[in-house]
């Protein structure tokens, strides 16, 4: 016989608790570890999370209040577009049907499912003030665990470095710099986007690839720019949708990719074990007339020297290098890197991208697609 439904969960007004994201890449765990404090009663959440990749550390600290947010990585602060949601309120909504009983870690919990016409969006096995295991669906499945909720009275504070300018580096040369990027092919627009050096763009592209964050075909390329690059670094900024956050707009932004460095977040240095990325921005791009060398501007096209489609890459073998990598020891993806640089050498033909009007955003933006799948009761 079917269990009675039980009252929904009454959750704390401010509290706080343990969390766990296990994500696994082809085979491969990635451990996301660290704790949750929701205050609903003045809209603000703070998630502190431990990341390890492979030999990497990476600690993100993730502040969201009702109408901004920062995000610190490694003691990096820069804004952020994530406002507060809560993660439970969709548990309220009338629709939401109780499925049974499971356990999670040995206890016993209800579980809450909110289902739409396209199947399961989400679902959360939960005590009566507590949420253990929460369920979610878009697009792959995203499994967070949390421990007992505790009650706090704690208000979130914001570090002084979230309310600093991004510093930029001593003054550098003008240069020819090789940038890559994974794009739409309809998407032509470099001005707000980021780009990587090629072995920085398989550190994503390979944890993209081999989690499924996206699906390689003949729509999305890896293209190869020069750039005409006033390299006097600003702060690295996270470009998603045509905006850039926390970067130093009239600089090109840089870091060491994912913010995998030695010390800080290798904005001023050479970052050999784990690859550049770059941040490109509209205010400092150089207009007609304009070149990085005359102070007026920090970037410039040279020219595009070859877009290959992702179908290609993986035909040569580029998911396989990806994994034999990962497999020991990811960073830099020595055997990926060099199946694209012969892809562009030759193996793969030149795919130009397509100019639209009106370019479609769908490849997902560097920085974002390697952190967890935060869910929204904004987007049931």
């Amino acid at each position: 016989a079917q269990s009675p439904t039980p009252a929904k969960p009454n959750i704390p007004k401010n509290y706080k608790t343990p969390i766990k994201i296990e994500l696994p890449i082809n085979g491969i765990k990635r451990n996301l570890t660290g704790t949750y404090h929701d205050d609903q009663i003045n809209s603000q959440s703070l998630m502190e999370l431990n990341t390890h990749f492979f030999s990497y550390s990476l600690s993100d600290d993730l502040y969201s209040f009702k109408t901004s947010g920062f995000l610190s990585i490694n003691g990096i602060c820069r804004p952020s577009s994530r406002v507060y949601s809560n993660f439970f309120a969709w548990i309220a909504v009338p629709t939401v049907k109780f499925a049974g009983k499971e356990q999670v870690g040995g206890v016993t919990c209800n579980l809450w499912q909110l289902s739409n016409a396209n199947g399961l969006i989400v679902q959360a096995c939960a005590t009566d003030d507590s949420v253990l295991r929460l369920d979610v669906y878009q697009g792959t499945k995203s499994t967070l665990f949390f421990g007992q909720f505790v009650p706090t009275k704690d208000q979130i504070k914001v570090p002084q470095a979230c309310h600093e300018p991004g510093k930029v580096c001593s003054s550098g040369s003008v240069e020819i710099v090789d940038m890559y990027r994974l794009h739409n092919i309809h998407d032509t627009n470099l001005a707000n986007r980021n780009f990587a050096s090629l072995p920085g763009d398989m550190a994503y592209f390979c944890l993209a690839l081999l989690d499924n964050s996206f699906l390689a075909g003949n729509d999305s390329l890896v293209s190869h720019f020069q750039i005409n690059t006033n390299t006097t670094w600003g702060r690295y900024a996270l470009c998603n949708h045509n905006v850039c956050d926390g970067g130093v707009p009239e600089t090109v932004g840089h870091e060491a990719a994912m913010g995998l460095a030695q010390h800080g977040d290798g904005q001023c240095a050479v970052n050999a074990g784990v690859g550049e990325w770059y941040s490109l921005t509209e205010r400092g791009q150089c207009q007609a007339g304009q070149a990085p060398s005359s102070g007026t501007c920090v970037w410039q096209l040279k020219q595009r020297v070859k877009s290959v489609a992702t179908s290609c890459l993986v035909q040569q073998g580029v998911r396989k290098a990806c994994a034999v990598d990962a497999q020991q020891g990811g960073f830099p993806f020595k055997r990926a890197t060099r199946v694209v640089a012969n892809a562009f050498a030759g193996t793969c033909p030149d795919t130009p991208p397509i100019h639209t009007p009106s370019p479609p955003i769908m490849m997902p933006a560097a920085r974002s697609a390697q952190r967890a799948s935060l869910p929204s009761s904004s987007s049931h």
